[in-house]
């Protein structure tokens, strides 16, 4: 940027300066006002020319300069007296052009019109035309000059604004509004109230009871038909808080995913999956999905509890199921933080160099630590040390995120008893019945979806348990190291990952996950809902790749 302007003003510079040159080049080349009138005028008291020389100047006549200057010579009689020069640019003895209209003759008219087509004349147009293309040429300059600083300006404002909407601790918090706006009821009661209360203690006033047509018509309908405004008028869910580690999940999102999760800032871990890779699609593009998903999220929070209508539901079931996504997406983002131990790539990025490079050694080489495997783990020592640090917060995390995906499935259910009751209830279109029983089915296969991603969290936990044991029963081998060797082989066993359908799982979640197995899964997005495709795409899901 500072090479551009750089260049900018060194090019404005020497055009200004060749543009100023061009000038006063100009301006030297022309010839003195006196001089113009020599050769354009007729001096006063110079006789009038004859025919004879009029057509000698004549256009396209071969006459010479000096012989245009006999012609027409210098005035030679003005008077000395005069002490100062008259207004005329032209002097007082010379005739102004068109001074005598009447009395020049039509060759002077014509000579009078006419341009000069000499060299010099030639040279001197050339020269002004190239300041004007300098001229314009300048101002461009300096326009763009102007448009790329508004730009860049323009750009340090969209960066700060956006990283000042990053920052949830500054933002500015809008005051809280009341939830519910009073009725009209408290209101009158607040100013009988205060009236009361200044009329003083000491007196009373009695009232007479009003019947229930005249309060009716005093304060609207009855209680009834209140009561069914209020329903009506009242919004099904009050807005959340924004939690504070909102800018942690949004860091790698695009512009797109970001300004979606603005229109519903409380649900920022669900709004991080839609940067990844989709679960059906691989190379699917989820940006217009956050942009689908949010406008949903916005009409279902102005929804009234009224409203039982199929779209109702339908936007109902899309909040509901973001939110439980966002649950289990927050404790999924904690299981990556705190089960770094089973992964090996994260294992050998907090290795130290003389860890790695044994760890390399024996890959290349199992027979030279087969040798003397007690001395070649206890080189070991700053990565048991970190591993039996965090292995209960593994387990800890791993749990809550299996207690978070059952929220899910209860969620999902409950979803799917709703839908069937309103197709029990509710007489739908043809087309809004087929959809109603897409979304069943879709709501049980992903009910069952979440046992396979429950079983690998089961797993991983297990696994972090049998790697803290291993720790801990290495550190306690001081004396019977012989024996401990020659159980080796069943200690490295032990550590190992386990396979899917062990008995650290529970049955329910490998029944479970073995039903959704041997069911129809779907291949392809177009075999699945279209209300529900950003669930199938960016739901966390759990793999066998998890602990590479």
């Amino acid at each position: 940027m500072h090479r551009r302007a750089f260049g900018a003003c060194v090019s404005s510079g020497l055009l200004l300066y060749f543009f100023c040159f061009a000038t006063l080049f100009v301006s030297s080349t022309r010839p003195r006002e006196l001089e113009r009138a020599n050769y354009l005028g007729v001096p006063a008291f110079s006789p009038p020319p004859g025919r004879a020389e009029l057509q000698a100047i004549q256009p396209h006549s071969a006459a010479s300069f000096t012989e245009r200057r006999r012609i027409f010579p210098p005035p030679t009689s003005i008077s000395e007296d005069e002490g100062s020069f008259s207004d005329d640019p032209l002097g007082p003895s010379v005739q102004r052009p068109g001074a005598d209209d009447d009395t020049r003759s039509p060759p002077e008219e014509e000579q009078l019109r006419e341009q000069p087509s000499g060299r010099l004349a030639k040279l001197r147009r050339f020269v002004g035309n190239m300041g004007r293309r300098a001229r314009s040429r300048l101002r461009r300059i300096w326009a763009g000059i102007k448009r790329g600083a508004a730009k860049v300006k323009m750009g340090a404002r969209r960066a700060a604004r956006a990283v000042y909407q990053k920052l949830p601790r500054i933002r500015r918090q809008s005051k809280q509004q009341p939830l519910y706006p009073r009725g009209r009821e408290e209101e009158e009661g607040e100013r009988s109230r205060s009236t009361s209360a200044s009329s003083g203690s000491s007196e009373e006033e009695f009232l007479p009871a009003l019947t229930p047509e005249e309060y009716s018509a005093k304060y609207g309908g009855g209680g009834e038909t209140a009561e069914g405004r209020a329903a009506a008028a009242e919004p099904e869910a009050v807005s959340e808080a924004v939690p504070n580690d909102c800018l942690e999940f949004l860091m790698g999102v695009n512009r797109y995913v970001l300004n979606a999760s603005r229109r519903v800032p409380e649900l920022c871990a669900l709004w991080s999956r839609f940067s990844g890779t989709c679960n059906v699609s691989k190379l699917r593009d989820t940006d217009i999905l956050a942009g689908n998903l949010a406008e949903l999220l916005v009409r279902a929070k102005q929804l009234g509890r009224s409203d039982t209508s199929f779209n109702a539901a339908k936007l109902r079931l899309a909040l509901a199921l973001a939110r439980a996504q966002d649950r289990v997406a927050r404790a999924g983002k904690n299981t990556d933080k705190a089960c770094w131990l089973v992964r090996v790539q994260q294992v050998m990025k907090r290795m130290t160099r003389e860890e790695r490079e044994l760890f390399e050694r024996v890959l290349e080489n199992p027979m030279s630590a087969a040798r003397d495997p007690l001395s070649a783990l206890a080189r070991m020592g700053h990565l048991m040390n970190l591993v039996e640090k965090d292995a209960d917060s593994c387990v800890e995390k791993a749990k809550a995120e299996i207690l978070e995906r059952e929220r899910l499935q209860d969620v999902l259910m409950a979803q799917r008893e709703k839908l069937q009751t309103t197709l029990r209830k509710t007489k739908l279109a043809p087309a809004e019945d087929q959809e109603a029983e897409e979304l069943v089915r879709d709501l049980l296969l992903l009910h069952n979806r979440e046992f396979c991603s429950s079983e690998i969290m089961s797993i991983v936990a297990q696994h972090a348990k049998n790697i803290k044991a291993f720790i801990i029963d290495f550190k306690a081998s001081g004396n019977g190291k012989r024996w401990w060797k020659i159980q080796l082989p069943m200690k490295i066993a032990s550590i190992m990952p386990i396979a899917r359908g062990s008995k650290a799982v529970p049955s329910h979640i490998s029944k479970g996950c073995r039903a959704y197995e041997k069911s129809k899964q779907p291949k392809r997005i177009t075999e699945v809902a279209n209300f529900m495709e950003w669930f199938w795409e960016v739901a966390l899901q759990r793999g066998d790749d998890y602990q590479r």
